[in-house]
């Protein structure tokens, strides 16, 4: 099975994760595979450029409960010839190619599709 992923990275904000840019950092890891920390070098994090929202609508868990949802976007940059660079290889850098992950489910492999680009956010929720 292969789906084209047609939106940025997300991640919900686990109980454990101090701030938004520990769940950016742990999403990265866990949807990516990619083997990084906030101290990675060259991996930048451009606080000015975040964005953060709020959202009432239905609970997705429990329709026809209202709830608020906030995103949190984190504006990370790569830069060329860094460790970072080096960490996202298989994720198409430096180039800026399409790249698949890997995942496994009940079902079988489910396969998704990445592309790049080059202002990327992450959202969690």
């Amino acid at each position: 099975m292969r789906k084209e992923h047609c939106s940025v990275l997300a991640e919900k904000k686990a109980l454990s994760d101090e701030t938004a840019m520990h769940a950016a950092i742990r999403g990265i890891r866990e949807e990516l595979r990619v083997d990084i920390s906030a101290d990675t070098e060259g991996l930048v994090h451009s606080p000015l450029e975040d964005i953060s929202f709020a959202e009432e609508m239905d609970s997705a868990s429990y329709p026809g409960l209202p709830a608020i949802y906030e995103t949190t976007q984190i504006r990370l940059n790569v830069q060329s010839g860094s460790s970072a660079e080096r960490a996202f290889t298989h994720c198409g850098l430096p180039a800026c190619k399409p790249f698949e992950t890997v995942e496994m489910k009940l079902e079988g492999e489910l396969r998704l599709g990445w592309e790049p680009a080059p202002a990327t956010a992450l959202s969690f929720q």
